[in-house]
């Protein structure tokens, strides 16, 4: 039996980084514009917001929702992934600051419970019951890239 040296081939060699995504939703989407005398413009409940922030071909393990600020009172966010619409979280009470989560999808049972991957570019849209004037939203997700490589970590055989 022959023995086939795979190391410098298909990056073999390369060490892959655990990275994180992060994608915020604030209430308060734009100040308005003063040259016409627009005000001030906030989430609204018939809206969907998404931010794409999940490389193609990456293991997403973990994903953390953060209320970094509360929202108005009675405002609930429901959180789903883009392309397929995997439901992270539903019907979260976001009216008050200072909550972090492990998401539902990756608890016991969840649609990402042992990680998942994700073969096209990705990420999260949020909707929420009703205008907010208040508050940050955010969605973190552990994930690893197999494509992106962060440097050698074996030397040259």
């Amino acid at each position: 039996m022959a023995i086939v040296q795979r190391t410098d081939l298909n990056l073999n060699n390369q060490k892959r980084f655990a990275e994180g995504a992060v994608a915020t939703f604030p209430a308060k989407l734009s100040e308005g514009n003063k040259r016409l005398d627009t005000g001030p413009v906030y989430i609204d409940p018939a809206d969907e917001y998404q931010a794409y922030c999940l490389p193609k071909m990456s293991i997403v393990r973990d994903i953390f929702i953060f209320v970094r600020e509360g929202f108005d009172a009675g405002t609930v966010a429901t959180v789903t992934t883009i392309v397929d619409g995997t439901e992270i979280e539903s019907t979260m009470d976001v009216a008050t600051g200072g909550i972090f989560t492990l998401s539902t999808a990756t608890k016991a049972g969840g649609a990402l419970e042992n990680g998942a991957l994700f073969e096209v570019v990705d990420g999260f849209k949020v909707s929420f019951n009703q205008t907010s004037t208040e508050g940050v939203l955010q969605v973190i997700a552990g994930y690893t890239s197999l494509d992106e490589k962060s440097g050698k970590y074996v030397a040259t055989v």
